[in-house]
């Protein structure tokens, strides 16, 4: 037997020593986290996972890395590691789990793999562009863990009329001090971490010198005055197809895709002006800026293509005129007044309607500190088969529309979040894609007040379907003062025990799973049912925030 064996052997005997006299205040050996470095990878290509181990000098045993696929969880490899860095390639594209265990100790995450993440955006943010700022590759090592595959690079700009900056330091319309080569550090991280570089931009903002040598190209209301956003901050220019400003803007965007490595265009407007008037006003120069908009979309993708364009739908208008144009994405900012967990559902079918089933992005702001409804919220979104911008700059949360105002997750907060981002990428045919369609389950609780739509306490069943299965989450808001999504409010649901749960169902499935995004445990978990008189019935174990049921036909 060669040295090193005999010094494994002895250190294993020594571990079962101790373990079998009982010492517990000696460190025992655990798998600690599991995560990957990239938000999602192509098929063929390298996916890798940071495995972090807590290990005492005695016990030499691996960890063992199993990777599975689809809801009957079949293996699809399995890889040993003593901690760090390990490599696996998905042959194909989809969502897999991913479980380590050592020992007694397991923990969970996921893998994505596929070859446009555009259909499936897991957006996220950045807004901190200072000279401070440089040497943050552990931020996006924060973002992989939530398996992020596009960020907004917000007001990274120099000007909103002139986009790319004109030094190495610059000072941005708000008087901060950026860096262009903290800008180009980032989105070499960002391409780094499987992560695209989508360029803000704000589609007819100019700044007040910018309009005084173009008046002609603004937008004004009836009396002749000039639109504005805020206090002689920024002026409303006219976005007519064909336009001097159109025309401008396409210019600045064509500069930014080309001599910056940005991945493509993330157009923001103020959802006002709705109408206006070409210079110098009057009733015959009215302009239709809904129309203006949807056709700057797709004059944009036209330019900078193949590279995606997003466009924000500001409370979700003018959404009738731009989710059928040539935007990657239905991207909506929640404003009221949509202010229930139903209008967010209800956002997403609208989106994927008109857009003929494009994936629907929601940016919709809570602070961090109000973790029950931060929750209930992606809850609602992912288990409707949405995607919420939230998180960002590492560890940060959107909190208000300016992106720097951003706040620090607790590690609570953060843990829990993983799995539901985990659940989304494992499980994704079951909730996203145009296969997946809407599901009106029809469900009895006894002793609970089951809801038809998210509009107040109780257990709200959303569905979805998608070929031979039934997804039915159980969002939970029973005990909750409103059901409004973004209520500051600090008390969790209250949560259920041990209920019987019926479902009706034309026919006995051939098997219900249960997926629990508020355990530990990401595995799907068979279930016992009952099936008479319609019904499948079976006992829910618990719900804290969210359930998902799977039934397979």
């Amino acid at each position: 037997m060669r040295r090193p064996a005999i010094a494994a052997a002895i250190a294993l005997a020594a571990a079962a020593a101790v373990a079998a006299a009982g010492y517990a205040w000696l460190p025992v050996a655990a798998v600690t986290d599991i995560y990957p470095q990239e938000g999602i990878v192509q098929p063929g290509q390298a996916a890798h996972l940071v495995v972090q181990v807590r290990r005492p000098w005695f016990d030499p045993r691996s960890v063992t890395v199993k990777i599975t696929a689809g809801l009957s969880d079949q293996p699809v490899a399995e890889l040993r590691t003593r901690g760090g860095t390990v490599a696996w390639t998905p042959s194909a594209a989809g969502g897999y789990g991913v479980t380590a265990t050592l020992g007694a100790s397991r923990v969970s995450t996921a893998v994505d793999a596929g070859a446009n993440w555009t259909e499936k955006p897991r957006y996220g943010f950045l807004s901190d562009f200072g000279p401070a700022n440089q040497g943050q590759a552990a931020r996006f090592d924060a973002m992989a863990r939530f398996h992020l595959n596009g960020l907004q690079f917000y007001d990274w700009m120099y000007r909103h009329s002139d986009y790319l900056p004109p030094a190495d330091e610059y000072v941005d319309p708000l008087k901060r001090l950026l860096s262009r080569p903290v800008l180009l550090e980032k989105i070499d991280q960002a391409h780094r971490h499987g992560m695209a570089a989508m360029a803000y931009t704000a589609v007819y903002a100019a700044p007040k010198d910018f309009y005084e040598a173009h008046k002609d190209w603004a937008l004004y209301d009836a009396s002749g005055n000039a639109l504005k956003f805020g206090d002689d901050f920024l002026f409303i220019m006219n976005p007519e197809a064909g336009s001097p400003w159109a025309q401008h803007m396409l210019s600045e965007y064509r500069k930014i895709v080309t001599q910056l490595p940005f991945d493509g265009i993330h157009l923001d407007q103020y959802g006002d002006p709705h109408f206006g008037f070409r210079f110098p006003g009057g009733e015959s120069a009215n302009v239709d800026v809904a129309t203006a908009l949807a056709d700057l979309i797709d004059a944009t993708a036209g330019t900078i293509g193949p590279r995606p364009v997003f466009f924000n739908d500001v409370g979700g208008w003018p959404m009738a005129d731009t989710a059928p144009t040539r935007k990657e994405t239905v991207y909506v900012e929640v404003w009221p007044p949509n202010v229930y967990f139903d209008h967010l559902r209800q956002l997403i079918q609208k989106g994927r309607r008109l857009s003929d089933g494009k994936p629907v992005i929601l940016a919709a702001y809570i602070s961090p500190e109000f973790e029950p409804s931060v929750l209930l919220t992606d809850a609602v979104i992912f288990a409707s088969g949405g995607y919420h911008l939230e998180i960002g700059e590492g560890n940060g949360m959107l909190a208000d529309p300016y992106f720097p105002k951003y706040k620090p997750m607790s590690a609570a907060l953060q843990q829990h979040l993983r799995r539901y981002y985990d659940i989304i990428v494992r499980y994704q045919d079951l909730l996203y894609g145009k296969n997946v369609a809407d599901w009106t389950p029809d469900v009895e609780i006894p002793g609970s007040r089951v809801l038809t739509g998210g509009y107040g306490p109780g257990i709200w069943p959303v569905g979805r379907q998608n070929g031979q299965y039934f997804t039915l989450s159980l969002i939970n808001t029973t005990g909750l003062k409103d059901a409004k999504w973004n209520s500051p409010r600090l008390t969790p649901p209250t949560g259920l025990n041990r209920q019987q749960v019926s479902v009706a169902m034309a026919a006995p499935p051939r098997a219900l799973y249960r997926i629990d995004p508020d355990g530990t445990e990401q595995s799907p978990v068979p279930v016992p049912f009952t099936y008479g008189q319609g019904q499948v019935t079976f006992t829910l174990d618990h719900l804290d925030y969210w359930s998902v049921m799977v039934f397979e036909k």
